[in-house]
């Protein structure tokens, strides 16, 4: 009668399986705070305002010298100020 040895398994593979267990749980714990994090980005960062309207920065000169620059929402430029005459006393 032939006896096979079944070897015990050692604690060196008990503790490399724990190490593998902890790596991948680490892993996809961070894939997942990677993900809600990118999401969170996109969500709060990457949403266009529809509200917002940027202008160019052109001046135009008014007959009086000065200058006034585009508004929106229209990006026109604004009325020039009028220009009173002076009064001759």
């Amino acid at each position: 009668m032939e006896y096979q040895t079944i070897q015990p398994k050692t604690p060196q593979d008990s503790n490399s399986s724990k190490w593998v267990t902890i790596l991948v749980i680490v892993i996809v714990a961070l894939i997942f705070i990677d993900l809600a994090a990118w999401g969170a980005y996109k969500y709060f960062y990457l949403q266009s305002d529809p509200e917002q309207i940027a202008c160019s920065l052109e001046a135009k000169i008014c007959p009086d010298g000065s200058a006034v620059g585009r508004i929106a929402p229209d990006c026109e430029f604004a009325p020039c100020p009028e220009i009173v005459a002076p009064t001759a006393n």
